[in-house]
């Protein structure tokens, strides 16, 4: 007798299946960690842009905490929030200016001049998996001095 017996198929789908299945969950797993990798990226570029448009700025011209200059205008304030792609970052920032700036409670550097301490942060939400919110932050860090 030549052929399969229908035990011999079905254990055969069952192989099958079970191998799919595996392919299947590393795709969406790669998508997830995609999406991730791109938001990340998007938000490390909002972060960078925000404190470089800062640093261009002398000292001087810095008259309060939250004199940041965000978006594409000129006006000053303390954050602005920026949709792509169906996700909302918001990008904050601070400053700080005195000859000692902190990080936390550690100064981490004197300036001899006066100087102001640039802090950006960038907060975003995503919704991965079934009802689970994560919340990423992302810090850019740096000083202002007089050009």
């Amino acid at each position: 007798m030549k052929g399969f017996t229908l035990i011999e198929v079905m254990i055969s789908l069952f192989i099958l299946l079970a191998g799919m299945a595996g392919v299947i969950k590393l795709q969406a797993t790669s998508a997830v960690v995609t999406k991730l990798s791109g938001d990340l990226t998007y938000a490390q570029n909002l972060a960078q842009t925000a404190l470089q448009k800062q640093l261009a700025r002398p000292v001087s011209k810095i008259t309060g905490s939250n004199t940041c200059i965000l978006g594409n205008n000129a006006t000053t304030s303390d954050h602005i929030d920026v949709n792509h792609k169906g996700v909302k970052y918001t990008v904050a920032c601070k400053i700080t200016t005195n000859s000692s700036p902190m990080l936390g409670n550690k100064t981490i550097g004197v300036a001899s001049a006066p100087a102001g301490f640039v802090e950006i942060k960038v907060t975003w939400k995503d919704l991965l998996g079934s009802n689970n919110i994560n919340k990423h932050v992302i810090y850019s860090y740096g000083i202002i001095t007089n050009k």
